[in-house]
């Protein structure tokens, strides 16, 4: 039945003397948890690349430049173990990278994970003074880590029948992901003075409406027709339809939230056939007709 991959996402607690850096580093956090189990030892090496990239794909698609740097295993332990890291000025790491490793990430999907692997940079403890000395050096948000221990924790206690009929113990890795930690991270890299920049894969919703003038019944109608055209067309949106706010504090909460896309709807919209469409992340703006609002959602 081998090999055998097991996985979890669920809340971890732990007793962090100085809870710190916002969700990133705090006493409760949501985990992804992954266990994998092998005959051989190179069998737990051929599991420990695939996750390497595994991870990889899913940092780049979350809109991150993820770097592989070799970690201290700590109370874990284990012969190896790499932090996956995302450069950032407020991250709570040290990190040190080379050149070699930078190219190899820019294209790491045309590139053996063991090439990648063998150019990791360096984290905190393993950060000496003589290898900040000959890499970059910069701070760094550690958004997941690998670990292979081996046999550590199965040796003379979890074995497996093989098939010449020998008892051996499971080589073991451990793959970790902190989604909370990601979420942290994203907001910290993403983000202007008026508040977050969600991309677009992570947003918690694509468009903020926003409804303006809607005490006039003529308006209402417009802004709702509005609303439920992207509503069944299948974007996602947060409507503001708050009577007690006006345009500034609807826009103000707009941007600080940070969907992707605003759409404003209002009097002037009713009035000239045209809706406004503000790009959160270059602050660009367009006025289209309502026939064409959903493509121009959609493209961003």
């Amino acid at each position: 039945d081998l090999p055998k991959n097991l996985y979890q996402i669920h809340w971890k607690f732990r007793d962090e003397i100085r809870p710190r850096f916002g969700v990133m580093r705090a006493r409760e956090f949501l985990m992804k948890d992954a266990y994998s189990f092998d005959e051989t030892k190179e069998g737990a090496m051929e599991r420990y690349s695939l996750m390497t990239l595994a991870y990889m794909r899913t940092f780049t698609r979350l809109g991150f430049y993820c770097l592989p740097v070799c970690a201290d295993s700590g109370a874990i332990g284990g012969g190896m173990s790499h932090e996956f890291v995302v450069l950032c000025e407020g991250g709570e790491s040290e990190v040190a990278f080379s050149d070699e490793l930078g190219a190899l990430v820019e294209s790491f999907e045309q590139h053996p994970a063991e090439e990648i692997l063998r150019h990791a940079g360096a984290a905190d403890a393993k950060c000496t003074e003589d290898v900040k000395a000959r890499w970059n050096n910069a701070r760094a948000i550690e958004l997941g880590h690998i670990f292979c221990f081996g046999t550590k924790y199965s040796a003379n206690v979890a074995e497996v029948r093989t098939r010449d009929n020998k008892s051996v113990p499971f080589e073991m890795g451990s793959y970790g992901i902190g989604i909370s930690r990601v979420l942290g991270a994203l907001i910290e890299r993403f983000h202007d003075e008026k508040g977050i920049v969600w991309p677009r894969c992570v947003a918690p919703f694509q468009v903020y409406f926003v409804g303006l003038g809607t005490h006039d019944d003529s308006v209402k109608e417009h802004v709702e027709e509005v609303y439920g055209l992207l509503e069944s067309a299948g974007v996602d949106v947060l409507y503001d339809d708050r009577p007690d706010q006006g345009a500034g504090s609807k826009m103000g909460d707009g941007e600080l939230i940070g969907c992707p896309i605003m759409v404003v709807a209002g009097k002037k919209s009713y009035e000239s056939g045209a809706i406004e469409v503000r790009d959160r992340a270059t602050g660009a703006v367009r006025r289209v007709p309502l026939s064409s609002l959903v493509a121009c959602v959609r493209e961003g």
